[in-house]
């Protein structure tokens, strides 16, 4: 079990902010070791910031729903019908409606009629 970071060292993530994208891995660091699930108040929103918690993440869409946005900007526009946006069983069903022109015959035919239109590159 780790410790907990000393005060000076208490975990403070803002995305926003310059120093972060200055060198952000030092803040990375510090949330997986101190805070691999952690809530950010300010912008309200959750990070996991460890490997393994993120690939569970991934896969229990009922608990880590995608449905609300992925973003942490509050832009107030609608997203909605995004694939990315979207949670079983509506995901799975628009998934494979779309999956089927990008099987490998597909592309192809899809390059011949752009050459036909535009030329070669």
């Amino acid at each position: 079990m780790s410790q907990l970071p000393a005060p000076e060292a208490r975990v403070v993530f803002d995305p926003f902010s310059y120093e972060h994208h200055d060198d952000p891995y030092p803040t990375y660091k510090l949330l997986r070791d101190h805070a691999p699930a952690f809530f950010n108040t300010e912008h309200e929103f959750w990070t996991l910031s460890r490997d393994e918690d993120v690939r569970g993440a991934v896969h229990d869409w009922e608990t880590y729903s995608s449905a609300g946005g992925i973003t942490i900007e509050h832009t107030g526009e609608a997203t909605a019908g995004q694939f990315i946006e979207m949670d079983p069983p509506r995901h799975t069903q628009m998934r494979s409606l779309v999956s089927r022109a990008f099987t490998p015959p597909r592309p192809r035919s899809h390059a011949h009629r752009r050459l036909r239109a535009h030329g070669p590159l």
